[in-house]
């Protein structure tokens, strides 16, 4: 027995140096070293993804696992956000599996993170009074460049409604040299995928009784940005997948269409539009004898705006399921799901219908792909058919015009939720007559170059963003505003008022006066005037040598500026710019100058096209747009009279 202890006791000995023999080789073996990157993935990036493994699994409908790993090589300091990250995960959602590591220049391994090293957080955004998402959080930056970080990590899935996608890198500055998605399925299970910018190149395999479908790409070579380039998922080879059937806490579902997939949320949300009684009875005292339909509707809305707040709540299948109108009645707050059908419900209590409506939300955000059913929004309004038009809540803000979408839902295809299911429709589009600016402005100018202005300006549109923010601060933060906002030399500002107007097309009106000390240069006998006052908004661009993508014109506008001087006694106009007019694919632009017998009016006009233009257009872009930057800086001059 004692020989046979020692015998054991040698053995492990044996086994722990065997085991500490190969470890030591393979520290010895260099991973990623920077040598091995090609000079063309070095060239314009601040880091190179190394390899880029994603494997998803579906063992069941409503059950799934992950597998992810990373490594990137950081070439400079530009790019060390890239060694912070954070990996979510909620109560559907569960990692098995994370380690990490980072390694020199040479491959030779820097640290290996121990569970201590890697934090656990709630995933707190600042506004969420109720979540549990949670996130990993490790930092693998390092002193000495370049470095080579490298994780991976299994995530096991109890409910899911989505897949996997990819794309060779979403940011610019960045490489890749090797990448590849893998999605393995049950052999009676569909998925569903689409291939971007890209040649078909889906392989279909089968082990040990799954279907496996797979793609493995080589490398590709950074993006520099270009102005106003499109999304880099219009430019850039992409894979979009998505389940077929998918099951989410219980709730089962389908997307091969849109109206399945509007099903879904339907059935979800049913059931959840019941108001206290006495509130019932307070809207329609509300409403009282009103019978303008659009009126009703504005009334209930701007109830909606004076007695709730937004707030997110992220709990399990509440990133998709309302909580119950009852409990934003009571407590007076809810998420974007909750405030819409809160707003349902009390149209509902006076008998008019309305639509959930999910919406890819975000001033600069691509539109979802109508012809791929899939999840691809994070955000809900509110369609309320009216008579031949339809109206359009935004039901989070408490000071959105009615029926104003803007920058952040408007002009998108969006998921009209109905009694039938889904249905994509398109949010208003505001055209540039629309987004109009219009000015008026006074100027009374004295002999020494100072002058006594008054600006009415008109925004009407996407142009109402302006000035709205002005409208609900205090007279200090407004005071700030105007001091660092309005583009003219030293000032001091006098009286000033903002009105609105809050409709589908919102209008502010302002009326500022200011006071300018050095409005127009003196010299001698002369004045020298620059007229464009307050709408100096072009500025000189630099050409680019050579432009590789399109680029897009969003957000079209149009701006009518008059400004009056009155020509200070004894002096009269000696000189006047010429009459300019543009008209291009891009826009248009005229300015002009007319004098009269004690004033001299100054008009322009420039409005900016919609639109995506090829590359070789964007030279005349830039000579379009540098040619009303020279002609805002026009002078007209006046003279004394001997």
């Amino acid at each position: 027995m004692k020989n046979l202890t020692a015998f054991n006791a040698a053995l492990i000995t044996l086994i722990f140096a065997v085991a500490f023999s190969f470890k030591s080789v393979a520290q010895k073996i260099p991973m990623y070293p920077v040598s091995d990157i090609p000079e063309t993935l070095r060239e314009n990036s601040n880091a190179v993804i190394r390899e880029d493994i994603t494997r998803y699994e579906v063992i069941e409908v409503g059950k799934a696992k992950s597998y992810t790993k990373k490594a990137i090589t950081i070439l400079n300091k530009k790019a060390d956000d890239y060694a912070e990250v954070s990996i979510g995960y909620d109560k559907i959602s569960k990692i098995t599996s994370l380690s990490c590591r980072s390694y020199d220049k040479s491959g030779k391994l820097i640290t290996q993170l121990k569970n201590k090293d890697i934090k656990d957080y709630s995933a707190f955004d600042g506004f969420s009074i109720y979540s549990d998402n949670r996130m990993k959080y490790f930092d693998l930056r390092y002193a000495e460049y370049p470095y080579t970080i490298e994780y991976e990590y299994e995530i096991q899935e109890n409910g899911f409604m989505s897949f996997e996608n990819w794309m060779p890198f979403t940011s610019f500055n960045i490489s890749s040299q090797q990448s590849s998605l893998e999605i393995i399925y049950p052999e009676n299970y569909k998925i569903r995928y689409i291939e971007l910018n890209m040649e078909p190149s889906a392989k279909e395999n089968s082990i040990d009784g799954k279907k496996v479908t797979s793609w493995e790409f080589g490398s590709f070579s950074a993006i520099e940005p270009e102005p106003r380039m499109p999304f880099l998922r219009k430019v850039l080879p992409t894979v979009l997948t998505a389940p077929s059937d998918f099951l989410l806490e219980g709730y089962e579902g389908n997307m091969n269409d849109w109206a399945s997939f509007g099903l879904w949320e339907k059935n979800l949300n049913s059931g959840r539009d019941s108001l206290p009684a006495e509130l019932t009875v307070k809207i329609k005292e509300l409403v009282g004898q009103e019978t303008s339909r659009t009126e009703i509707i504005r009334k209930i809305y701007t109830y909606l705006q004076s007695n709730t707040r937004y707030v997110s709540i992220q709990l399990g299948i509440g990133g998709w399921q309302t909580f119950p109108a009852t409990d934003v009645a009571s407590n007076g707050y809810g998420d974007c799901k909750a405030l819409s059908n809160y707003m349902k419900s009390l149209l509902k209590s006076v008998d008019i219908e309305s639509y959930y409506t999910l919406v890819k939300a975000g001033r600069n955000t691509s539109n979802i792909m109508k012809e791929f059913p899939s999840n691809q929004f994070n955000h809900m309004i509110l369609c309320v058919p009216n008579y031949q038009d339809t109206i359009w809540l935004e039901c989070t803000s408490q000071d959105n015009p009615f029926g104003y979408l803007g920058t952040f839902t408007g002009d998108r295809d969006v998921l009209v939720i109905n009694e039938t299911g889904g249905k994509i429709v398109h949010t208003p589009v505001y055209a540039k007559e629309v987004n109009r600016q219009i000015q008026l402005t006074q100027v009374d100018l004295k002999s020494d170059g100072s002058a006594e202005v008054n600006l009415s300006a008109k925004c009407s549109g996407l142009q109402y963003d302006n000035f709205s923010g002005l409208l609900d601060i205090g007279e200090t933060e407004q005071k700030k505003w105007l001091y660092k906002n309005l583009d003219i030399p030293s000032f001091e500002l006098g009286e000033y008022a903002f009105e609105a107007k809050k409709d589908a097309i919102p209008e502010l009106t302002a009326d500022i006066s200011v006071s300018i000390n050095h409005f127009a240069s003196v010299s001698g006998k002369r004045i020298f005037i620059e007229p464009d006052v307050f709408n100096k908004s072009v500025t000189l661009m630099i050409p680019q040598k050579e432009r590789k993508y399109e680029f897009v014109l969003n957000h079209p506008f149009e701006d009518i500026d008059t400004v009056k001087i009155t020509v200070p006694q004894g002096f009269h106009l000696e000189h006047i710019p010429e009459k300019i007019s543009m008209d291009s694919p891009f826009g248009q632009y005229e300015a002009y100058i007319l004098a009269e017998e004690e004033s001299i009016r100054y008009i322009r006009k420039f409005s900016l096209t919609e639109g995506t233009f090829p590359p070789g257009e964007y030279v005349n872009f830039i000579e379009f747009i540098n040619k009303i930057a020279d002609a805002d800086k026009s002078r007209l001059v006046l003279v004394k009279a001997t």
